[in-house]
């Protein structure tokens, strides 16, 4: 905090409950002189979701996004992270007090898979199921996922800890319940294999439609239409828009009849750094 003193700080934090990261981080705040200028954030999610979201909120800021703008982004894409988590061991459950020493040892005897979930204030993990197996108990994450509406305009992350073949297994699984969604495979660190030891694989998704320009490499990125009659992107029954840096418009002159974007029913739309235009008028 105090390299960057004079600068508005924005920190992502580790859910908290999950980690005493979050509250380590409004308490080394509280002790800088440039406290005021010190955002902590309570991601209330980790792994793919939360790498998701520093990500993303990197590239705003690097563009000239606002912190007031930074937390309209974040807070709506928080609220839908949804977190999967299958232990390949069950000693660790044990200690960590999430099952009693007769499940644990039952379970290690008989080849089970625990499948451990957020509770709804994503404070804690708890058993949402036991299957026999890791495919099944892939199966009740992706059918858990499907049930829950993910799949287009969703980013599924699949993290694990040294064990890159139960991810690819998993991943395509998960492709073949929601192709459309995107995908991404990803190491733990260490921090994270501790909430569920070595071979653990976690299944995330976070919501977002996001569309940025390659601003970094001056390439123009734009989307024309040549007819007046139609919008140059529709959204309709959408949530958590974002796009930037995109060139949009009709190649033709004369009266217009139609949007450069159109949205109906739609809410929580981010849009910056837009040049739209529209038969020959510029706005």
């Amino acid at each position: 905090y105090e390299e960057f003193a004079g600068e508005q700080i924005l920190n992502i934090a580790m859910a908290q409950g999950l980690s005493g990261t979050y509250m380590s981080a409004v308490a080394a705040a509280d002790l800088c002189d440039n406290a005021d200028d010190i955002t902590v954030v309570n991601s209330r999610t980790l792994c793919g979701p939360h790498r998701y979201l520093v990500e993303q909120a990197v590239k705003l800021a690097r563009e000239g996004a606002t912190m007031e703008q930074l937390l309209q982004w974040l807070n709506p894409r928080m609220d839908t992270a949804k977190s999967y988590l299958i232990p390949a061991d069950f000693d660790y459950l044990r200690r960590g007090g999430r099952l009693s020493p007769l499940v644990s040892h039952v379970g290690k005897l008989a080849g089970l898979a625990p499948v451990m979930t957020q509770t709804e204030d994503g404070t804690r993990l708890t058993v949402a199921s036991i299957k026999r197996g890791f495919k099944h108990a892939v199966k009740y994450c992706v059918d858990a996922l499907v049930k829950q509406g993910v799949g287009s305009g969703w980013k599924v992350y699949i993290s694990h800890a040294a064990v890159p073949e139960k991810a690819e297994l998993a991943l395509q699984q998960l492709r073949s319940a929601m192709p459309e969604a995107q995908f991404e495979v990803v190491p733990l660190s260490p921090a994270f294999i501790t909430q569920g030891g070595p071979g653990c694989v976690a299944i995330q998704a976070v919501k977002d439609l996001s569309v940025f320009a390659d601003l970094e490499g001056a390439v123009v990125t734009e989307l024309v239409v040549e007819t007046r009659a139609g919008a140059v992107l529709n959204f309709e029954d959408c949530n958590n828009i974002f796009l930037h840096g995109l060139t949009m418009g009709h190649t033709q002159d004369g009266a217009c009849d139609s949007s450069v974007i159109s949205f109906r029913n739609t809410s929580n739309v981010y849009l910056t750094a837009m040049d739209l235009y529209g038969c020959g008028m510029y706005g």
